[in-house]
């Protein structure tokens, strides 16, 4: 199926906004590399990245490796890849006016017992906090 990302944002700008991935076998894996992250605010920001707990209409669920019914969903900040179960930071301090470039990564299900052939919607949202 298809996974779309929809990014939410507040005074800074992430590109592009959606993530369409096309279609992707069971146990595939996708990246979009080079997403940018902009402060366009008058204050210094944390920037930070989270994953919906499930996909919607299926239900499969946000896990730390992909497995039956379960997707694993990776943010690459320059530091390696870290798993989105939790939270992670895309970068601790962004000036006002500066870019962070950053990488998502999914790993989809290895097998599904549900949304097989349908499309999928994950959420991923980056937050940005005054530092």
């Amino acid at each position: 199926g298809t996974e779309n990302v929809s990014v939410c944002w507040d005074d800074f700008t992430v590109a592009p906004k959606n993530w369409d991935l096309g279609t992707v076998a069971a146990g595939g894996t996708a990246a979009d590399n080079g997403l940018v992250a902009r402060n366009n605010g008058n204050v210094r920001e944390k920037f930070t990245v989270s994953c919906s707990a499930s996909s919607s209409p299926s239900g499969w669920v946000l896990a730390t490796a992909a497995g039956a019914d379960q997707f694993e969903m990776q943010v690459n900040n320059g530091s390696g890849w870290l798993n989105l179960k939790a939270p992670q930071d895309i970068v601790g301090q962004l000036y006002s006016g500066r870019n962070k470039t950053f990488d998502l990564q999914i790993s989809l299900p290895t097998s599904v017992s549900a949304g097989g052939g349908v499309e999928q919607t994950i959420t991923v949202t980056i937050t940005a906090t005054k530092d």
